[in-house]
């Protein structure tokens, strides 16, 4: 494992022992397989310069993870990437709230999405943990986030490192509005097919949402008019977004206007009309993608 303390530390698993012992860092036990006497002094020397940080004891966390993962005969080799990424991945998952009982196999799933997504490792942890603390899920879900990324880059005109760079503000938004990730990861791959770049998309998207949820803006009086609710209201029943794009559409007709014309800025209404286009059935359409998405992420890192 690298880059602790700056230091090009390397934790060479070859030289550890087969017994178990137990090693004391920043106040925390471990059991871990034994290690060399001049790597638990090196230890003991890092916890003395670092124990003011615990950004190291996160590292250090990594680190003897993937040594005992190691030991115990368990691969992340799959992966198909270095054990320096992957031990900087597993202290990004860490660090942004992944238990490190499932910091392996969440790695693992990153690092199969970023392969399959044509970006990097920091940018899969990045973008699935943000969908996994934002949405409530479980870090379990990796896997399902990742398969409805890959399946947005299959039918959109976008690549994963775009959506990661692009998702993380919007997140927020959508699921305040009780928008889900399956109706988000349609969204961007509906915007971006109808050639709306990954980035003016993700503005789209969270200009549309933010007018459609904020009590008093055009969109939010004209629902509360016709249904007596309000967008995340409507969408916490179950209702569909093409039905609340339709009722909107038909009351800007009945004024002779367009459904561009029940949002306050430019952005928000041109993604809701990309996303009625042909009464929604195109973005009814991606849904559907969606909800087949499962494999996707296997598929796509398997043809690497």
């Amino acid at each position: 494992c690298r880059g602790i303390g700056g230091r090009s530390t390397v934790l060479d698993l070859d030289q550890y022992m087969n017994n178990s012992v137990k090693i004391k860092l920043f106040g925390k036990e471990y059991d871990v397989f034994e290690p060399t006497v001049g790597m638990i002094l090196e230890m003991d020397q890092l916890e003395a310069d670092l124990s003011e940080d615990n950004v190291y004891e996160k590292r250090i966390d990594a680190c003897l993870l993937l040594i005992n993962h190691n030991r115990q005969g368990r691969e992340f080799s799959e992966t198909k990437v270095a054990v320096d990424e992957f031990s900087e991945a597993v202290y990004s998952s860490i660090s942004a709230g992944v238990d490190q009982k499932e910091a392996i196999q969440f790695t693992t799933d990153a690092m199969k999405l970023a392969k399959g997504g044509f970006t990097d490792g920091a940018k899969a942890v990045d973008v699935l943990t943000t969908a996994i603390n934002a949405y409530g899920l479980q870090a379990s879900d990796a896997t399902r986030v990742s398969d409805l990324l890959i399946t947005t880059q299959n039918l959109g005109k976008t690549t994963v490192d775009e959506l990661a760079s692009s998702m993380g503000t919007v997140i927020p938004v959508a699921n305040a509005s009780n928008f889900s990730i399956e109706e988000l990861s349609a969204s961007y791959a509906q915007l971006t097919k109808n050639g709306v770049a990954t980035a003016e998309s993700g503005t789209y998207l969270k200009a549309m949402l933010s007018e459609l949820s904020k009590s008093g803006s055009i969109a939010d009086i004209t629902l509360r008019e016709l249904t007596g609710k309000g967008f995340a209201d409507l969408k916490k029943e179950g209702t569909s977004t093409t039905e609340i794009l339709s009722l909107l559409n038909a009351e800007a007709q009945k004024n002779d206007k367009t459904l561009k014309d029940k949002f306050g800025s430019v952005e928000a209404g041109s993604a809701a009309l990309v996303l009625y286009k042909n009464s929604g059935e195109e973005y009814n359409e991606m849904l559907r993608g969606m909800e087949t998405s499962a494999g996707a992420t296997q598929k796509a890192f398997e043809k690497i």
